[in-house]
């Protein structure tokens, strides 16, 4: 596992001098609100992003990607944070000995100074058995007090203790390392992997005290599709791939290990990460193309093979197609379709009567999370000229554009800036209309102007991004269990689930997050009748 983290032994405490000090946390910034006398509002902001790029340009691309968090959590001002990263140290970790994962966590603590960070919780070892996920906690100086961590007691079971994270040195691991104390961290088993292949897939575990309230999150990296044309042969004839079926097993399995881990205890369960949902090609093409060039795609052999399959309305070139390609000939057009309702592995697995822990999701309307092709940065070919003081959240400041080139999913403001009495610069809204994308809506789009009409023009933009490697998929979300979602609805604001384009692009996964208010003392509401997208 790395190394053994514990605060009564073990590793030893070394280099904690980073600078800490207090920030005071004004309620009238983006994500809180003014509550009355007696009730303590403690905003927490789920994050899960797959940093692969990253890695794979450190120098370049760290600095981008801190900059970017820093405007997402600049946009909801969180009093804590969860930051699951998948694939730390690129693909070419075994080459490198995951020797910039120092410089990674050094960049984060540098950046947010005003809160106590938990150090990275990653996987060190350079092995067959390494497992490419990792963890970054940060709280907010002056919400210490209301946070505790679990400490277990040894490095298999789950006995162990809360203790409080102001009694606890920041940062909390000094070095990079897979802190048994403070996580558990496993690889899937060998046999749910395809062929026997081991690859670098597994889950990370915390348990947290937020607010009076026991959470646990867990960070899950799922099986990957290898071949295209697998994927489509198997569905067009099953209606699902083997893959889609494993990464059902690798999700049953990690909701198991965290109710062993949880004996004992009632807590609410948010798994966040990378869960490899992928589109039913095989629909997807039918769609698109028809049955004959669906039956063309099945027919491809080879591993280098790919061919054009044409439009159904058109006659034209849609889809590049090939066991390892997938390019949409005109993604801007090809994006307008509602491409959601083939996004299917959730429902799969609620449907299954062997699930008996059943998970919830708020609406998704953002679009595809992956596949982004960080080279276009590379290339110097970033820009999708969105301009992000036009697409910024409902309630929130106006993000500095020279930070964030993105935009929270959820909303389009046309902003008439209206100083308020505290010289801030706040978004009026004007009207409401509905802009379709994908499963309905992408975005609740308050429109005054042609202006922002244009900006969601652009915002088709984003598509020609794509990596022509791999179909576009929402790969990357927030589930979360039933007493997870029951905690989630009552928070006042409501919350926001949502995801950040990268501008520029430096990595292939857009970052998908989950921002909700919790409140001291808090009572439980029905789920009946609330938002579940799915059970």
């Amino acid at each position: 596992m790395g190394c053994v983290q514990s605060r009564k032994g073990g590793a030893e405490l070394l280099g904690c001098l980073w600078p800490r000090f207090h920030a005071t946390h004004d309620s009238r910034q983006a994500g809180q609100v003014e509550v009355d006398v007696g009730v303590t509002p403690l905003g927490v902001l789920l994050i899960t992003n797959n940093v692969s790029g990253v890695f794979d340009n450190v120098r370049v691309r760290i600095p981008h990607w801190v900059s970017q968090l820093g405007a997402v959590i600049d946009a909801h001002q969180p009093d804590v944070i969860a930051i699951h990263l998948q694939e730390v140290g690129g693909t070419d970790w075994r080459r490198t000995g995951l020797q910039h994962l120092g410089t990674f966590i050094r960049a984060v603590i540098d950046k947010f100074p005003q809160f106590w960070c938990s150090g990275f919780m990653c996987d060190t070892r350079v092995s067959e058995e390494f497992t490419a996920l990792g963890a970054i906690f940060l709280v907010r100086n002056n919400a210490m007090h209301r946070v505790r961590i679990w400490e277990f007691s040894d490095g298999t079971g789950s006995a162990g203790s809360f203790v409080p994270v102001k009694d606890l040195p920041s940062p909390l691991l000094p070095n990079p390392c897979a802190a048994e104390s403070y996580c558990r961290l496993a690889q899937f088993p060998h046999e749910m992997f395809p062929e026997g292949k081991l690859s670098r897939k597994g889950y990370l575990m915390t348990r947290w005290q937020l607010a009076g309230k026991l959470v646990d999150l867990v960070n899950i990296h799922n099986m990957h599709d290898e071949l295209n044309t697998q994927s489509v042969r198997q569905e067009a004839l099953s209606g699902e791939s083997r893959y889609a079926i494993r990464r059902r097993e690798c999700l049953q399995h990690t909701l198991r290990a965290q109710q062993k881990l949880s004996a004992g205890f009632e807590t609410a369960c948010f798994v966040f990460g990378d869960f490899n949902f992928r589109l039913n090609m095989a629909q997807l093409i039918k769609s698109m193309c028809g049955q004959s060039e669906l039956e063309r795609a099945q027919s491809i052999n080879g591993d280098e093979q790919s061919i054009k399959l044409k439009d159904a309305s058109s006659d034209a070139p849609a889809i590049e197609f090939g066991p390892k390609r997938f390019l949409l000939v005109r993604p801007e057009k090809a994006m307008e379709r509602k491409f959601f309702e083939f996004s299917q592995e959730v429902q799969r697995y609620a449907e299954k009567s062997e699930n008996k822990l059943k998970l919830y999701e708020f609406p998704v309307v953002f679009p595809p999370s992956y596949n982004y092709d960080p080279d276009a940065f590379d290339r110097g070919s970033s820009s999708i000229g969105i301009d992000i003081t036009k697409l910024i959240r409902r309630g929130s400041t106006i993000a500095d554009a020279g930070v964030l080139r993105g935009i929270s999913s959820l909303d389009v403001l046309e902003s008439s800036e209206k100083p308020e009495s505290n010289g801030q610069t706040m978004p009026v809204i004007e009207s409401h209309r509905e802009a379709s994308f994908n499963n309905g809506t992408i975005l609740s789009a308050r429109v005054s102007s042609t202006e922002v009409i244009d900006a969601n023009k652009s915002l088709m933009r984003f598509a020609q991004l794509f990596n022509p490697k791999r179909c576009p998929a929402w790969c990357d979300r927030v589930l979360m269990t039933h007493a997870a979602y029951q905690m989630v609805q009552q928070s006042k604001p409501p919350p926001v689930y949502s995801s950040y384009f990268q501008q520029p692009v430096v990595t292939d996964h857009n970052l998908v997050c989950l921002w909700f208010v919790l409140h001291d003392g808090a009572s439980s509401t029905s789920v009946n009748g609330g938002q579940c997208a799915w059970e």
